[in-house]
């Protein structure tokens, strides 16, 4: 299990298979900053990075709770996960509860959607 790893993925740099990876996106939909276009990668799952925390002693929450929160959201082993946020400084965060969680397909897109959003090739949903 690599923990610290990062991944820089862009839509220039996908191919087909690539372009079938997840991502979850950590960031409020209005959030928008470094001069990027607003919406969010597409197919992105929202998960705010709170959620994977305990809110009063600022933890993980126990691995039942995780789980059941990332299958509310489809969000399972065998898929590939890349986490987003705004500059990639909550983003690593849901990559290491993923990859506590076993898994491990998990990785953090170090551009993260700040990179994504000032690119003017990429695609966004609003």
């Amino acid at each position: 299990m690599r923990l610290g790893s990062l991944v820089s993925i862009c839509k220039r740099c996908f191919g087909k298979k690539e372009s079938q990876k997840r991502f979850v996106w950590t960031l409020e939909p209005s959030f928008s900053s470094h001069k990027g276009r607003l919406g969010r990668i597409p197919r992105a799952i929202y998960l705010e990075w709170t959620e994977v925390l305990a809110p009063e002693s600022k933890i993980f929450k126990p691995a039942t709770e995780l789980r059941a929160l990332l299958k509310s959201k489809a969000i399972t082993p065998e898929i590939k996960i890349n986490t987003d946020c705004q500059i990639a400084s909550r983003a690593p965060l849901a990559t290491l509860a993923l990859m506590i969680l076993g898994h491990q397909n998990a990785k953090t897109y170090a551009g993260s959607f700040g990179q994504w959003s000032r690119q003017s090739d990429t695609e966004l949903e609003r």
